[in-house]
């Protein structure tokens, strides 16, 4: 593995589809699409994808869904 490949597998994510945050919070994905609406959880849109940013699931995994 040269060393840029190898950098990029040991970074983090910076985001993460509404799928991906449903499997790793354990709940349902409209349950991520309600929370969205709701303005409790934050997104950004990149085209016509929503993505939740890694620093939001750390506060969720803090402070819970507020």
């Amino acid at each position: 593995m040269n060393p840029t490949t190898q950098e990029t597998a040991n970074q983090q994510r910076m985001l993460y589809s509404l799928k991906e945050t449903a499997q790793m919070l354990g709940v349902s994905y409209r349950a991520i699409q309600d929370w969205q609406y709701a303005n409790r959880i934050k997104t950004v849109k990149l085209g016509r994808r929503v993505m939740v940013p890694a620093v939001e699931l750390d506060r969720i995994a803090v402070e819970g869904v507020k």
